[in-house]
């Protein structure tokens, strides 16, 4: 569920892990899914090794940096399926 979904949201903009966190928590769907953040980020690695996504850039904010994830052609493939 959690790949769906994340794959979901970098087909509608590309973004970092905290603000998919942001956006699962303010639809209220953590309510019913009960995803914890760790499962993001462990989720995002696992998509980048396969492929479906890749890091666009780097964002720096102070001693934190922040990778901005798009989706792939073969994660837009694999959503489809999902």
């Amino acid at each position: 569920m959690i790949r769906g979904l994340i794959l979901f949201y970098l087909n509608i903009k590309p973004t970092h892990g905290y603000e998919i966190q942001r956006f699962i928590q303010i639809s209220g769907m953590d309510q019913w899914t009960k995803i914890q953040s760790g499962s993001i980020y462990y989720a995002l690695t696992k998509l980048e090794k396969e492929k479906n996504i890749k890091v666009k850039r780097e964002e720096r904010t102070g001693s934190r940096v922040r990778k901005i994830y798009e989706i792939t052609e073969l994660g837009r493939n694999t959503l489809k399926q999902e």
